[in-house]
């Protein structure tokens, strides 16, 4: 079973893959993932809240602002070992990535100091740090 990576949107597809088909993943590894869009910070969400309700953002973002729709309970199904991350300036309400963490029998959090929604994803190497330590841990 491969260990799964996803940042943002795809973290949310690789927690929703292992709550729709079990025991698919060997590891879960997520950046900035969310259950639902109410698990974003509030500032964020009122920027766009506006023109949602006149129907107006293209069809990627107005998806990215409905989806996805998963519970803690969902979170509670998934039996591979898991990490959250999120930087600690993060657009994912921090409660909302400890939920998620809390949720998963095998779940851990940790909050990248210093770091945003994607800066540490894509502008430094501290994810694959974060990815390997975590992988060498769960004996992967």
């Amino acid at each position: 079973h491969p260990a799964i990576f996803g940042w943002s949107d795809g973290g949310n597809i690789a927690l929703q893959m292992e709550v729709l088909h079990p025991q698919t993943a060997g590891a879960i590894i997520t950046a900035g993932a969310n259950l639902y869009p109410e698990g974003v910070v509030a500032s964020f969400w009122e920027e766009f809240k506006k023109e949602l309700e006149k129907d107006s953002l293209p069809p990627l973002t107005k998806m990215m602002l409905l989806e996805p729709q998963m519970t803690a309970n969902d979170m509670q199904g998934i039996q591979c070992p898991t990490l959250i991350t999120a930087g600690e300036h993060d657009l994912i309400d921090p409660a909302h990535t400890q939920m998620i963490a809390h949720n998963i029998p095998q779940g851990e959090m940790y909050i990248v100091p210093n770091e945003d929604h994607g800066s540490f994803v894509y502008k430094s190497p501290i994810i694959g740090e974060i990815v390997l330590k975590y992988l060498k841990k769960i004996g992967y």
